[in-house]
């Protein structure tokens, strides 16, 4: 059975295939190399989010081909505390 994994999605017949983003890619690399190939063989496409288990990371894809953690803006996070209380 192990043989059936990894070996890709193939696909035949005289049909057009429309999607955003690649049929046959991995979400999870084992490397920061492996989830680089995906740029490099073009299996990539901006906003897609990658885990890479050496790192234990997520990795979203950004403009121009620039990798970012995926989660790590905490400039965006505010907090407004107001203590209201009254006794």
């Amino acid at each position: 059975m192990a043989g059936y994994f990894d070996k890709g999605i193939v696909m035949t017949g005289p049909f057009a295939v429309a999607a955003s983003y690649p049929a046959d890619i991995k979400f999870i690399a084992e490397n920061i190399q492996e989830r680089d190939s995906h740029v490099t063989e073009h299996r990539a496409y901006e906003g897609m989010l990658v885990y890479v288990k050496s790192e234990q990371q997520t990795y979203q894809l950004k403009k121009g081909n620039i990798w970012e953690e995926f989660g790590s803006n905490t400039d965006a996070i505010q907090a407004n505390v107001e203590n209201s209380l009254t006794s």
